[in-house]
């Protein structure tokens, strides 16, 4: 019952204003709630050991992540130490529950772990 869905918000210089970031909907999609406002946002991969953690990639924000996802507002902060500005997908690895590997345009592939 519950989607998520980044949504690239206009230029910033559009006079439409700014619509941009992580949309969250938990009726399948007939209401939809802003739980981000990163600009640019582009995919949420949620942890799967630990349901309430998760990352946010962005265009030009770096990586996020949240320990409070099913929260009404989570909070999303930058990744310390993640050195690209555009990552594009986080992956948990399977055989190995606290690697994560975060894909980038650009900028290569990264590993790392999680506490």
């Amino acid at each position: 019952r519950t989607w998520y869905v980044g949504v690239y918000s206009r230029t910033p210089k559009s006079p439409a204003g700014n619509e941009g970031g992580m949309y969250r909907t938990t009726d399948r999609g007939r209401t939809w709630t802003r739980i981000s406002e990163a600009h640019r946002a582009q995919a949420l991969t949620i942890d799967p050991q630990h349901r309430n953690h998760a990352f946010l990639t962005t265009e030009t924000e770096g990586l996020l992540e949240t320990h409070h996802l099913q929260s009404d507002n989570p909070i999303f902060r930058l990744v310390e130490g993640y050195p690209f500005r555009h990552p594009t997908r986080v992956f948990f690895n399977p055989y190995r529950p606290r690697e994560v590997w975060a894909t980038s345009f650009g900028g290569g592939m990264r590993v790392f772990h999680r506490p």
